[in-house]
């Protein structure tokens, strides 16, 4: 099941979102730039693709709305932790391998 056609006479073009229009005739997010009526770029953005190369610069993320980083689940272990742990494996797996014997040597 495709979306749901666009409400303006003649177009034959899907809906975005809960608008009950295309983003041709205005559906979707729009542009926050002040006089901007095109539509938002793509999911997180604020602004047109015009409106953010007109004001992208080295370092500058003003384009894409801010998120919060998800949080991991109760009890998930840190890099710290899990460095940690890795590091005492090789080390236990290392004093295995030394204190194996090495095999029967022969007099010869």
């Amino acid at each position: 099941m495709g979306r749901p056609p666009c409400k303006q006479k003649g177009c034959g073009k899907g809906s975005i979102g809960s608008t009950q229009y295309c983003t041709a005739h205005g559906g979707g997010r729009r542009c926050r730039e002040a006089g901007c009526t095109k539509p938002a770029r793509a999911a997180g953005s604020v602004c047109c693709t015009l409106c953010c190369r007109r004001r992208a610069q080295p370092n500058n993320m003003q384009c894409v709305a801010p998120q919060q980083p998800p949080q991991p689940p109760q009890g998930t272990p840190t890099f710290d932790e899990l460095l940690q742990r890795f590091r005492e494996i090789i080390r236990q797996r290392v004093e295995k391998n030394h204190k194996q014997p090495t095999g029967s040597t022969s007099n010869m």
